[in-house]
This record gives structure tokens, C-alpha cells and sequence, in this order.
């Protein structure tokens, strides 16, 4: 008897491991995308950002939310790539306002510096390639309504195929804005779906 019940134990332990195994591989390698990211924080000069906005830096630091959030706002129409890693911590924030702040502020950016120069779009998107987690961690963001559509948009811009998963993910979401972006994403991608 007590043989039989540990073999059942056995086989349910299992079945998780085994679902494991059904799933598909992912087509990224987060690791490799993060360090991708952390190298290219490093490469570019924030701090001189500060000395260009000290007030805008000043107010994104500050605990009123008001501040902040015009801080967000102003470092996004700077089209400065250097916000980005001052942008980067209100992507994790609790309070969904400063997350779709700092979501819109990033996708401004990005869109600015691919459009800037049209005849040097393909250079422009390779030099962008780097923030690819950055839009990952926002494919995977609460589904606030917002910052999930940026990151859709930035995907299509960037021409980011391998979040698929994600973005079909997005596609369910029940906000329009979001599962709208991802299917115009997917489109924009070439990705079709069912």
C-alpha cells in the first residue's frame, strides 16, 4: 500500500517537469540580453544628462508626484538616449501613472532616434538594439494598459521577432490599447497569427 502511494507521489512530482519540456524554447537569451543592456548603460554618459537637466533630474528624484512626473514627461521630449537609465527604476514602479510615464517617455525616445534621420534608420535601430530587455521587461509589465502597448511599439520599431510569445501574450490583454499595439506588432513583424 505504502508502495503504491509513494509511486503516485513519484508521477505528480513529475508532471511538472514534464510540462517543462513541452513548452518551447525561448527564442532569446535573457541573460545575454541583460548583460547586452547593463554593457550599453555603461557605454553611454547619463550623468552628463544631469548637468544638461539638473532641474528635470532634481524633480525625478523628489517624492512629489506631480514633479516626477513632469520630470518623466520633459525627459522623454528631450530625445536624449541618456534619460533612458534615468527612466529605467519608475518602469518597475507601483504606482501605474509614473510606470506609464516612464513607458511613454522610452518609447518617445526610441521613436525619435529611429525617425531622427531617415536616410540612417538601419543604424539608428542597430544602435538601439541594446535596450531589447529593456522592451522585454516591458512586454512583461502589469497590464496597466499602457506601458505593455509601448512596449509593443518599440518591438515592431526595433524589429524585435524573437518576443513573439510575448507579444501574441499582449494580444490577450484586456485593455484595446494593449492588445491592438501587439497585433499591429505582430503585423508590423511580419509574425503571422492565427
Amino acid at each position: 500500500m505504502k508502495l503504491r502511494w509513494i509511486f503516485i507521489l513519484l508521477v505528480a512530482l513529475s508532471i511538472p517537469t514534464y510540462a517543462d519540456q513541452l513548452r518551447a524554447p525561448q527564442k532569446y537569451d535573457e541573460a545575454a540580453l541583460l548583460a547586452t543592456f547593463n554593457d550599453w548603460i555603461a557605454s553611454i554618459d547619463s550623468v552628463a544628462l544631469a548637468a544638461a537637466y539638473p532641474q528635470s533630474i532634481k524633480d525625478l528624484l523628489t517624492v512629489d508626484k506631480q514633479k516626477k512626473l513632469t520630470a518623466i514627461r520633459i525627459l522623454g521630449e528631450t530625445s536624449d538616449i541618456r534619460a533612458i537609465p534615468w527612466l529605467l527604476p519608475y518602469l518597475d514602479g507601483q504606482d501605474s501613472e509614473i510606470r506609464i510615464y516612464a513607458g511613454s517617455s522610452v518609447q518617445k525616445i526610441a521613436s525619435s532616434i529611429v525617425y531622427r534621420n531617415q536616410d540612417d534608420r538601419s543604424n539608428r535601430i542597430k544602435e538601439l538594439k541594446p535596450i531589447a530587455w529593456l522592451v522585454l521587461k516591458m512586454l512583461r509589465a502589469p497590464d496597466d494598459g499602457s506601458t505593455r502597448s509601448y512596449g509593443a511599439q518599440m518591438a515592431a520599431l526595433l524589429g524585435l521577432t524573437d518576443f513573439e510569445d510575448e507579444l501574441i501574450g499582449c494580444t490577450r490583454s484586456a485593455h484595446p490599447a494593449v492588445a491592438n499595439s501587439a497585433r499591429a506588432a505582430l503585423e508590423a513583424l511580419g509574425i503571422k497569427t492565427e
